[in-house]
């Protein structure tokens, strides 16, 4: 049986002078046509890495169990929920195009019950007690916690949220988490209302897993969903007249 809490290391974006005048950022670069792997020196292939600024470090953290409690943490006011959900996609030997596409199919059939779009994460495996998720409350966030960087792939140009350590931030995760039971997690929600507009996660290793733990397998998914302000809003009416 696990703790209720444990204190693991979890990855933060390092709190440098650096990101005060310059925006973090990593770069992913496309070969050039013809371009040949077998046949490439060192310095050709250096430079197709990854490029970036990127600066992070290892912090100890306690993380909360909610086996037990799940019904205690709200998509709408944590960023995260637990919800069950079986799924016809159970291992990674079933990972063919058309499993992949069937399982996003499930996923639209899933989220079409949510007033939000959230990203969804599951695992593939009987049990997850190694490399599990960790995600942290939304209420604990500062805004002075996140950090956009920019994140350039050859066919454009995005933005991610980077999270610098805060000792109040509060972290929890799932033990011994099944495949049918998904985490909910809000990626973003520009509307900016008084809910939860985003979930900071990560993976991490558990430091109670015993030596035998599988290794972990799993599928995330993100979705987009653009809703229109006065259905939300007349679905928010009919919900408090009820």
């Amino acid at each position: 049986m696990a703790s209720a809490k444990l204190t693991a290391l979890l990855s933060f974006l390092s709190d440098i002078p650096r990101y005060r005048t310059e925006k973090p950022f990593y770069e992913l670069r496309r070969p050039p046509a013809g371009f040949d792997y077998e046949t490439a020196t060192e310095a050709e292939l250096e430079s197709l890495a990854k490029k970036d600024n990127l600066e992070f470090s290892e912090q100890d953290v306690p993380i909360g169990n909610i086996r037990g409690r799940e019904a205690n943490f709200r998509l709408e006011t944590c960023g995260f929920e637990i919800v069950h959900h079986a799924s016809r996609l159970t291992d990674r030997l079933m990972m063919s195009a058309e499993a992949i596409q069937a399982y996003k199919n499930e996923t639209e059939e899933l989220l079409q019950k949510r007033l939000t779009g959230p990203s969804t994460w599951r695992g593939l495996i009987p049990e997850i007690e190694d490399n599990p998720l960790a995600v942290c409350d939304y209420r604990t966030v500062d805004n002075g916690d996140l950090i956009a960087g920019d994140r350039l792939i050859p066919t454009r140009i995005g933005e991610i949220y980077y999270v610098r350590h805060n000792r109040n931030q509060k972290w929890y995760w799932l033990e011994k988490m099944k495949p049918d039971e998904p985490f909910l997690m809000i990626m973003y929600d520009s509307d900016g209302g008084k809910g939860a507009l985003l979930c900071p996660h990560i993976s991490f290793q558990n430091p109670e897993a015993p030596e035998t733990a599988q290794e972990r397998v799993s599928i995330e998914t993100r979705t987009i969903v653009i809703t229109r302000r006065e259905e939300e809003r007349l679905l928010s009416d009919h919900i408090s007249s009820c």
